[in-house]
């Protein structure tokens, strides 16, 4: 490899480097994605060495690419060698065709739409493999298959893309304080809804996830790197990674990734490159492309380059140098062939190593236990009966596009067994039975179940770079147990498929649906949109010996006359769409009050929904709420740009979503009264995480700081060392752990969850509601699985999760907790959905 990254031979008659095809050199600009695909499109054309597919798209119809880089006769072999790949671990049926197995590595660029520098390298790293003449590269391909997607965030690259070519002058400046380092509010960073694709492996919520996890358990890599850069006084940052590590990373991963990391420090310290390692970025959250990849077995690494989305083309260090983007450039192309030239020495042990790890997995499961069980509800007991679990199967999908094995159990499963049950943390005897959710051990990706599963997380060290606590069972608030033995169930029970019950009748007086889930507000959504009009049951009640249960949604003929004949029609329509079984009734006398026609059974006045949208919010969390409605729920929520917002625009509103951010110059007096005096006439604002610290303490809103403790003071207190500040920090944070809640199930934003368990990433604390409801507090400060500091765990006794507080004919929802973190936080879903619908109309 030469010290400037660039071939050292002349290239193929047809094949182009990136610089002539097109038309500049590289690091003097930055390349749009559909010219990207060009030149990928290119190079698979006129190169014996790649084949190139498209694996999918982005949410704004962009293309997914995936390039394939071998010699000819092992690409020529790509399916088979897959196929082998699969084999050797368990993941597929048979024995192997070959004996020998390349090293499969995959280089991943770009899912940082504004950390842009990689796909620039990117594209000179796929020129310089697939140049059949380049002596240096081309050996390594002799026993290494490369799978090389160069722009994971085709969205979020277009907007940082767009930006700066529209700002920057005839020549870039380089000085901080200049337009074209100042990217606007989201940032090209996230994608289309601005979710951060890195964090988001374990939950794949987002449409490039999904594809590229397909792509991803289609091969099972031995190698995965992921493409960033950091801030623009930061050195370069390779393998091996910071502690902690998580406890089911293997020694030879961290071995392996040494070596690596090694053979990077050569190219660098040739070049006079700085550089650093093992420090800041750790390998326990589960979401990144770094730890996921690692927990399937592979050396999964981050390669961080200084710049980021405010270097732009160059950019003044405070050390009083240029940092460019040929710069950037010429290092992340260096990490690249380093990385593919340590893995073809590597070849051989990177396979045995891979194979032995899924092997012991199966053979014998990391842990002191064996199994997981995830309890269902018992649709036979309340409700609409013969419903299926929608969180078990929601689960069970979840698992399986993550490529681990689970069971539903069938029919005929009556099982014992002893375990540990999450919620108390306490060693139980539970039944197995038709219905729950198995997930054994005892398969090839039994080590990245047990890290999704686990009931409590090993935090080894207090400083994190990110969540500690996400276990899967909690997310879906569900009731689970970890077993000590194995266990085999029958196989998968069928979803039950949507039914009629109750009265045989064509013109029943009303259906009756059940709520326990989002399918069930997602089917409420749809009723909504095509004009039926439905109520909830404010409380439970009995009908022909069932009981219905708080949420119910009723949908009575009286209700719908307009409709007419296409009445029956809609509902049983969209609720076999959704596979929602519903209970006809032919009478609105129940055996047991309320009756349909009550006041108890409340009409849902189809809210008009706003969400601001805009500087100075943060953009995740709107992106998650963005993301709820339109991907998750399926109702319509207006955007509002809050630079632009007018008091009049409150008029057109029933419900204001004010996601997490700082709203200090924003939310001005002016405002303040407007909107109280909205919701004195009956608006409904819901405030996410710092928002409700911009409502506490002004007037109107019942939301204030907890007392302080006067016995938590420390009469004599220590002096700290400035070695330890991180450590000491460690004691006030809240990276994410989850937690147990009380919860009061008569309130409507409680109505539908039988447990629910938070995921605290903050230790914001406010007091009890004194004028309103506390639907939701902290049932202990210690969290059930993840770090949180003890400080913090201090701060947080006797506060406040959700509430709803009435104010003249509104109402105000507290959610201190983000229900929506990340997109996976299921059962949030239902509680943000009950805000949405019930909360004002009770």
């Amino acid at each position: 490899m030469s010290a400037t990254a660039t071939p050292a031979t002349a290239q193929s008659t047809d094949l182009q480097s990136p610089a002539d095809f097109l038309g500049y050199e590289m690091g003097s600009q930055f390349t749009p994605h559909h010219r990207v695909m060009d030149y990928v499109e290119h190079v698979a054309a006129a190169s014996p060495n790649v084949e190139a597919e498209p694996y999918g798209e982005s949410y704004e119809g962009r293309t997914l690419m995936v390039a394939y880089i071998s010699n000819p006769d092992l690409l020529a072999e790509r399916e088979t060698i897959r196929q082998d790949n699969l084999r050797r671990i368990g993941l597929e049926d048979g024995a192997p065709t070959a004996d020998d197995a390349p090293a499969i590595v995959y280089l991943s660029y770009n899912v940082h739409g504004n950390e842009s520098v990689s796909t620039e390298s990117a594209m000179q790293t796929l020129y310089e493999l697939a140049d059949p003449t380049n002596d240096q590269t081309q050996p390594w391909l002799d026993n290494t298959l490369v799978l090389l997607d160069p722009l994971v965030n085709p969205d979020g690259r277009a907007r940082y893309v767009n930006f700066y070519r529209e700002s920057v002058g005839a020549q870039p400046n380089a000085r901080r304080m200049a337009r074209e380092h100042q990217e606007p509010w989201p940032g090209g960073r996230a994608n289309h809804y601005y979710f951060d694709l890195n964090r988001d492996w374990a939950w794949a919520s987002q449409q490039e996830t999904q594809h590229r996890l397909q792509l991803y358990n289609r091969w099972m890599p031995h190698v995965h790197v992921d493409y960033h850069e950091q801030g623009i006084d930061s050195p370069h940052y390779f393998a091996p990674a910071a502690d902690p590590f998580h406890e089911d990373i293997a020694a030879w991963q961290r071995e392996i990734q040494t070596e690596i990391g090694r053979n990077h420090a050569r190219y660098f310290d040739e070049n006079g490159w700085r550089y650093f390692t093992r420090e800041r970025f750790d390998l326990f959250y589960p979401g990144y492309g770094d730890t996921w990849p690692t927990f399937n077995g592979a050396i999964g690494m981050t390669y961080e380059q200084g710049g980021s989305g405010r270097a732009g083309l160059m950019v003044h260090t405070v050390e009083g140098d240029t940092l460019s983007l040929r710069d950037r450039f010429v290092r992340h192309h260096a990490t690249g062939l380093s990385t593919v030239e340590t893995a073809a020495r590597e070849a051989d042990r990177l396979v045995d190593e891979f194979v032995s790890y899924h092997e012991t997995a199966a053979s014998n499961p990391p842990g002191d236990y064996s199994a997981y069980l995830v309890k269902a509800r018992d649709a036979d007991d309340e409700g609409v009966p013969g419903t299926r679990d929608d969180r078990i199967h929601a689960l069970h999908e979840h698992l399986e596009a993550q490529g681990i094995a689970s069971t539903i159990a069938g029919d005929g499963t009556d099982t014992q067994r002893s375990g540990l049950r999450y919620a108390d943390q306490t060693e139980q005897s539970a039944a197995i039975e038709p219905g729950d959710l198995v997930v054994s051990l005892n398969q090839p990706k039994g080590r990245l179940a047990k890290v999704l599963m686990e009931p409590r997380t090993t935090v080894v060290d207090s400083v994190t770079y990110d969540m500690t606590g996400w276990s899967l069972p909690y997310a879906y608030g569900l009731e689970a147990y970890v077993l000590e033995q194995s266990v085999s169930v029958s196989g998968d029970a069928e979803a039950a498929p949507p039914t009629l019950q109750g009265a045989d009748t064509e013109r029943p007086y009303a259906y009756l649906a059940n709520w326990h889930s989002i399918a069930d507000a997602s089917f409420l959504s749809d009723l909504i949109e095509a004009g039926v009009k439905v109520r909830f049951a404010g409380e439970a009640f009995d009908l022909n010996g069932r009981t219905f249960e708080p949420g119910t949604l009723a949908i009575l003929r009286a209700n719908n006359r307009n409709m007419g004949a296409d009445f029956d029609r809609i509902v049983q329509e969209t609720a076999a769409e959704h596979e929602r079984s519903l209970y006809r009734t032919a009478t609105g006398f129940m055996d047991e009050e309320p009756d349909l026609g009550s006041g108890n059974i409340r009409y849902i006045d189809a809210p008009h929904v706003g969400v601001l949208a805009g500087d100075p919010l943060a953009s995740l969390n709107v992106g998650e709420v963005w993301h709820f409605f339109e991907q998750q729920l399926g109702y319509p929520a207006t955007l509002l740009e809050p630079g632009n917002f007018r008091d009049e625009w409150l008029s057109d509103l029933d419900v204001l979503i004010m996601p997490s951010g700082s709203y200090g110059d924003w939310l001005t007096e002016e405002r303040t009264e407007a909107l109280q005096r909205w919701i004195q006439n009956g608006g409904h604002v819901i405030a996410l995480g710092a928002a409700n610290s911009a409502l506490s303490g002004r007037d109107g809103f019942d939301l204030a700081a907890p007392s302080a403790d006067e016995d938590s003071a420390d009469a004599s207190p220590e002096l700290n060392r400035y070695e330890d500040r991180a450590r000491e920090a460690a004691t006030r944070g809240t990276p994410g752990s989850v937690h147990a809640t009380t919860l009061d199930g008569s309130h409507p934003l409680a109505f539908g969850i039988e447990r629910y368990f938070t995921l605290k990433r903050s230790a914001r604390a406010f007091a009890y509601l004194d004028s309103g409801w506390t639907v939701a507090a902290l049932e202990d400060t210690a969290p059930l699985t993840g770090f949180m500091g003890h400080e913090a765990q201090q701060e947080l006794d006797d506060t406040l999760v959700f509430g709803v507080q009435s104010h003249g004919q509104g109402r105000i929802t507290y959610l201190v907790d983000n229900p929506l973190t990340r997109g996976f936080w299921h059962n949030g879903q239902l509680l943000m959905s009950n805000a949405v619908f019930f909360v004002g109309n009770e």
